[in-house]
């Protein structure tokens, strides 16, 4: 009976040692196809994914670039926009800069030519005042002294511009200077101031005499000798306050009458003779 028992425990055993190593190499079998598969589809999976991450990668950079492109245009385009507005208000700065630096040059150009026309009215000025001598102002300014002494300075410098106007006139042709003006005898004396008295000199050489010696009787002589010399200078120099008129004389109702067209200054009375 213990033999059968220990029969049945060693066939028991030997069973479930067949039955166990059996069920592990079963196990296994099933165990390393599975591996196998995993490992496949590992690799497969793998490289699905390399693609897949390959294309997403790519996805991104492009989407990325994309949205780096946008911007950038958008940044460009704000730069450009800035530039375009850069140049333009350049342009527009160089064109105002061009047109003052026109309308200074216009501006210096006309003030240049003013100053050139100043400058030329100046130096005909001065080369009027250089017309005349120092004998001319000698003569002109005693006959002055003598005829208009006691006139205004006016009156002394209407004067002086019949005897430049005379000197200039076709109607005196043949007197050209001051001193063949106030000498002029061809129609008779013109001016009584310079004939001669009976002590040998006129009213005419005594001034030449007062001017040369620069000595005067009076104070009064002096400052009508000093304002005539000033009336000469500027009847050479152009000033004419009686136009083109060629005589004078003491001013009367008669002289008035006769010649419409005539000035009176003081105590004289100028006009033409028609």
């Amino acid at each position: 009976m213990k033999s059968k028992k220990l029969i049945f425990c060693m066939l028991f055993t030997i069973m479930f040692t067949l039955g166990t190593l059996s069920s592990k190499a079963y196990a296994e079998e099933i165990i390393i196809p599975t591996q196998v598969e995993t490992t496949e589809n590992a690799e497969i999976v793998s490289a699905d994914s390399n693609e897949d991450l390959t294309y997403i990668e790519d996805a991104d950079t492009t989407l990325d670039d994309t949205i780096v492109t946008d911007e950038t245009e958008e940044v460009l385009d704000e730069s450009t926009d800035i530039e375009e507005e850069k140049e333009s208000k350049n342009v527009d700065e160089k064109k105002d800069t061009k047109k003052t630096t026109s309308e200074k040059k216009d501006t210096t150009d006309k003030k240049d030519t003013t100053d050139k026309k100043e400058t030329t009215e100046k130096k005909t000025v001065v080369k009027e005042k250089k017309s005349y001598s120092n004998a001319d102002l000698r003569l002109l300014s005693c006959l002055i002294f003598t005829e208009a002494g006691n006139q205004s300075y006016n009156g002394k410098l209407a004067v002086a511009n019949v005897v430049i106007n005379r000197a200039k006139s076709n109607v005196f042709w043949h007197v050209n200077t001051i001193k063949e003006v106030i000498y002029d005898s061809k129609w008779g004396v013109q001016f009584s101031v310079i004939i001669k008295g009976s002590n040998g000199t006129s009213p005419f050489s005594r001034a030449l005499e007062m001017y040369d010696e620069k000595s005067y009787p009076s104070e009064s002589m002096k400052s009508n000798m000093n304002q005539s010399i000033k009336a000469a200078k500027a009847a050479l120099e152009g000033e004419n306050n009686i136009g083109d008129y060629l005589y004078f004389s003491g001013n009367s109702s008669y002289l008035s009458n006769k010649y419409p067209d005539h000035k009176v200054i003081g105590a004289h009375i100028f006009y033409n003779v028609k």
